[in-house]
Parts: structure tokens; C-alpha cells; sequence
């Protein structure tokens, strides 16, 4: 319209009086204002790439937190020592790794990490575990626990040494000229009481000598399609202390005046272990006889794969 004046004063009639405070209760919630990347940070997921299947970052904290169950780590309820299933030592390995990847100041394949067993883990029928692992970044060194108890305790350094060695696979065996078969291999652990289901079970034909011992592993589909999300799968590392076993039945007649009250070998210790490169589907593993400990009189073992 044009040349029309209108009186908007007129349009309402009604007495109001307006107040500029809102006179409505709000509705009040805590926010915190921050972006994605820093939310997902301190609720322990990680935004980039995938999460760890059992190990997860302890929010506003050096800590962590392991979840292990049938649906994640189905393997523990398989291992097996005289009739009792005991979560495999190689669970707390894959724990340490993951604390040194996110607290070591060096690259995860110039990390190595220290391990001593504490205690063992008993595992009922499918019922889960929950472990918390306590980290000291000023001393490098981290505690797994159960319900307050010490199951391992673990420190992170950096490795020392940095040449990595060829191997002659070719050589080797002509060094160790005692064929161990598969089936062989595994009716033996079973004699020392020890017992794997199939996702444990990763060694195939191996050759031996008194002081040397060469494996062939052979993954299965369930752990290889698993070993993106770990550092080193525990069925992997697992296989590689189960060779020692055999290693062991050659070397104890050396050493039977010392060795006389030790059956069979459970590791309690790990010096040093390092990942320079992701496991593949088919691995080989080497121990070879080190020394004798000065305290135990016993021999040590250094392992390859």
C-alpha cells in the first residue's frame, strides 16, 4: 500500500507490563565446551584409528583400565595348566605395550618393556576379569592389579640395543638336527600338564639341538584377523614361551644338580621385549641358550621371531 500511515499502537489493546529477566526456571545441565577431539580424549576413545580390544585409557589419568572376556579375549579360557585355567602371562605383555605406546618418549620399536608375574590369574567359565593398571611416568614402570593385588609388575625403557640381526633359517636348522613334530610338540606340553584350544595352538614343525631351539608358527584365521588392533597378539607371544618348554627338556640334564625340584618351566620373567615389526601370518621362532644365572645356576633363554 502506498500513502497509507499506520498506527501500530492501536493494533493491541491489552495491559501488560514486560520485565527484561525472564521469570521462567531454567532448565540446567552441565556442559563442558570442548571439541570432539577432546571429548573423545578424555572419555578414552580414540577419534583417529581404531581402539584396543581390552586395554582402554583411564579418563584424566596416566592409568588404565583391562577388560578381558569371552567376547573380546576368548583365548584366556583356553590355556590351560594342570586342569586349572590361568589367563596366559602374554595378556600383560600386550597390557605393557600399550602403556609404553602412549607413554614412552621413544617410538614403540625402540621400546622395550620389562615384565615379572607376580601372581596368576584364575579364570572362571566365561566369567570376565577386570584389571586396573597403575602407571608412574616419572619412574617408567606400571603395576597390573586385581581388586588392589599386584598380578604383574612391568617398567619401559628404551631398547638398548639397535642393530637388528639376519637370520639363515637354512643354517639354523642344520644346527639343530632334532625334528619335533606338530603333534609331537603339543602331546609333550600336554604330558607337563600344560593345555591349548585352538587359537594357542600356533606352532607347527620345529628343530632342536641341546642349546637351540627354531620353530615354524603358523597363525590361525581367528588371531590373524586380531592383529591389527594389538601391538603382539597374546596368542603369538604365548606360542613363543611354549617352545621354551621343549628347549628346557634338552638342556635339564645339563643342569640336573641344580634343576632337580624344577619340573617343567612356567616363566616369571621377561628382561626385555621389543616389537620392530607386526607379526605376520607365518612367523618363525628362535630361543637359544644365553647362560647360566649366577644365583639360580640355571640357564637363560633369548628369543627371536
Amino acid at each position: 500500500m502506498h500513502n497509507v500511515f499506520l498506527k501500530l499502537d492501536k493494533l493491541c489493546t491489552l495491559q501488560q507490563c514486560f520485565t527484561d529477566v525472564p521469570r521462567y526456571q531454567f532448565h540446567r545441565s552441565g556442559k563442558l565446551l570442548i571439541s570432539n577431539n577432546v571429548r573423545a580424549s578424555l572419555q578414552a576413545n580414540v577419534s583417529k584409528g581404531s581402539t584396543h580390544p581390552f586395554v582402554t585409557k583411564q579418563p584424566l589419568s596416566d592409568g588404565f583400565k583391562v577388560t578381558l572376556s569371552k567376547e573380546k579375549t576368548s583365548y584366556i579360557y583356553d590355556h590351560v595348566l594342570d586342569k586349572q585355567h590361568i589367563v596366559p602371562g602374554a595378556i600383560h605383555a600386550e597390557i605393557g605395550l600399550a602403556v609404553s605406546k602412549r607413554h614412552s618418549t621413544y617410538p614403540l620399536t625402540e621400546t622395550s618393556i620389562g615384565l615379572h608375574f607376580m601372581k596368576p590369574i584364575g579364570v572362571g567359565q566365561n566369567l570376565p576379569v577386570e584389571l586396573e593398571v597403575d602407571v608412574s611416568t616419572k619412574n617408567c614402570t606400571f603395576d597390573i592389579r586385581r581388586k588392589k593385588q599386584i598380578i604383574c609388575k612391568g617398567r619401559y625403557f628404551e631398547t638398548k640395543t639397535s642393530d637388528l640381526v639376519n637370520v639363515n633359517i637354512d643354517e639354523i636348522k642344520q644346527v639343530c638336527p632334532i625334528h619335533v613334530s606338530e603333534k609331537l610338540f603339543y602331546d609333550t606340553l600336554r604330558d607337563l600338564g600344560f593345555e591349548y584350544g585352538q587359537m594357542l595352538s600356533v606352532i607347527g614343525e620345529s628343530w632342536r639341538s641341546d642349546s637351540e631351539y627354531f620353530a615354524e608358527m603358523k597363525v590361525p584365521n581367528e588371531v590373524a584377523s586380531e592383529m591389527q588392533t594389538m601391538h603382539l597378539h597374546p596368542c603369538i607371544l604365548d606360542g613363543i614361551l611354549q617352545t621354551l618348554s621343549l628347549l628346557w627338556i634338552a638342556t635339564l640334564e645339563k643342569y640336573e644338580k641344580n634343576a632337580a625340584d624344577v619340573s617343567r618351566p612356567i616363566p616369571i620373567k621377561i628382561g626385555a621385549l621389543t616389537v620392530r615389526k607386526p607379526p605376520q601370518k607365518e612367523n618363525v621362532c628362535l630361543w637359544k641358550v644365553d647362560g647360566v644365572n649366577r644365583s639360580t645356576h640355571l640357564p637363560e633363554y633369548s628369543s627371536a621371531y
